[in-house]
């Protein structure tokens, strides 16, 4: 399988299906992930946490890849999360761009950047167009 299947197939596992046995079959035993919503690299028993946690607040996931570039041991991939809000079930999509470094076929490292701001905002935790009011200068009360 190419970097690019490997990386479907984990994410739809693990997030999708909330199949965390995935995280020990298909990433490496020192894996660790980094992201806007971690302070520095989190292991393989944070990223479980993480997934259980963002699966409370949203519906079945399903991810594509719209973009990707392998080189070496390392994908670079944009991401589409289809999803929905599991408080209101409106469905809808944010974007994620990862690069993901592998040992082999496992995933070895995970350097994540989420669309928090559009995520939040369609799960009804923050205010419709957040951001663009973030860059005019106002305060979210």
């Amino acid at each position: 399988m190419s970097k690019s299947e490997i990386l479907l197939h984990w994410l739809n596992e693990a997030f999708g299906n909330k199949n965390l046995q995935s995280l020990e079959t298909l990433m490496t035993p020192d894996s660790h992930c980094c992201g806007a919503l971690s302070r520095g690299p989190i292991g393989k028993a944070e990223l479980a946490e993480f997934i259980l946690c963002l699966r409370s607040l949203t519906g079945p996931c399903r991810f594509s890849i719209s973009h990707s570039i392998e080189q070496d041991d390392w994908i670079a991939a944009r991401l589409h999360v289809h999803t929905s809000s599991a408080r209101t079930g409106e469905v809808f999509d944010f974007t994620d761009h990862l690069m993901v470094r592998f040992e082999g076929e496992k995933l070895a490292e995970i350097l994540s950047q989420s669309d928090y701001f559009t995520l939040f905002e369609k799960l009804g935790q923050l205010p419709s167009d957040a951001l663009a009011a973030c860059m005019g200068g106002q305060i979210l009360n």
